[in-house]
């Protein structure tokens, strides 16, 4: 008989155990790849400086309207990185609760918020009140001392503020402001260094030098548009990795989600390994 309920107990216990031990691998490991990704601040620098770059091969009259594009820029980077760290914030966040971690945030929400909506650059209030919300829902996760069994509830009041701030003005300054200035710099490569091969006047030499210096010049600038399309790909990937937790917060270990995390997190480290080489 003792035999029998110790099997009893065993088979009884076993199920508990096994409610118990949630498996977050695949939410953690695709978090922290995510975080990763949206650290690489590379591209914002890049951004800011481009109408400095691009006045070295426009007309001489135009130096006045690219000052000005530069301080419009300037904003525009300080927005960016600014959305891009409260994305990693959460990221973070979401990594140490799938650690079974409690977490610490303490960021100002509203100074922050703030300092957002003073730059001059527009910021949606839809953008604005996003990014106040997912900071709000992770101070709450901080003061509530949430741990692993808050991941759901984490990510179901995350979602909405989440996907606002990756579709909104981050994802249009990428794709579109930032390719549009890329495009503009590939023609003005080609009338600047054109124009001088045209008209010659130089040794064999130095003319061979100025060749080899537009196709430097185009090289780079076909790598900042790889690292662009790259960038707004990595951004379309964690939208659709939280959109997936979104969807399956109820069984967030299970076997399904965790193939489809880990094969988005493969790919957003194939795209920061392309980031790091453009």
């Amino acid at each position: 008989m003792v035999s029998v309920l110790k099997r009893m107990g065993v088979a009884i216990a076993m199920p508990v155990l096994l409610l118990g031990c949630t498996d977050l691998g695949a939410v953690r490991e695709w978090s922290s790849t995510s975080l990763e990704a949206t650290q690489y601040n590379e591209l914002v620098a890049t951004y800011a400086e481009t109408p400095a770059r691009l006045a070295r091969y426009d007309a001489p009259a135009a130096a006045s309207a690219w000052t000005e594009q530069a301080a419009l820029r300037a904003e525009q980077a300080e927005a960016l990185k600014t959305q891009l760290d409260v994305v990693a914030d959460y990221m973070g966040v979401l990594a140490t609760l799938s650690s079974d971690a409690t977490v610490d945030y303490s960021r100002d929400t509203d100074a922050l918020v703030a300092s957002l909506r003073n730059l001059d650059t527009p910021i949606s209030a839809t953008t604005l009140g996003a990014v106040g919300g997912l900071m709000k829902t992770m101070v709450n996760a901080a003061a509530g001392a949430w741990r692993a069994g808050a991941v759901e509830r984490l990510v179901e009041q995350a979602n909405a503020p989440l996907q606002t701030i990756l579709a909104s003005e981050l994802r249009a300054i990428v794709a579109e402001d930032f390719r549009r200035d890329l495009e503009i710099e590939a023609q003005l490569l080609d009338s600047y260094f054109k124009g001088l091969l045209r008209a010659g006047g130089g040794s064999a030499t130095a003319n061979a030098a100025l060749q080899e210096w537009y196709e430097i010049r185009k090289a780079e600038n076909r790598k900042r548009q790889t690292a662009v399309d790259t960038y707004v790909s990595v951004l379309d990937k964690i939208s659709a990795g939280h959109q997936q937790l979104y969807d399956a917060r109820g069984e967030l270990d299970s076997v399904g989600l965790a193939k489809k995390l880990f094969r988005l997190a493969k790919d957003i480290r194939r795209d920061i390994r392309t980031l790091i080489a453009a």
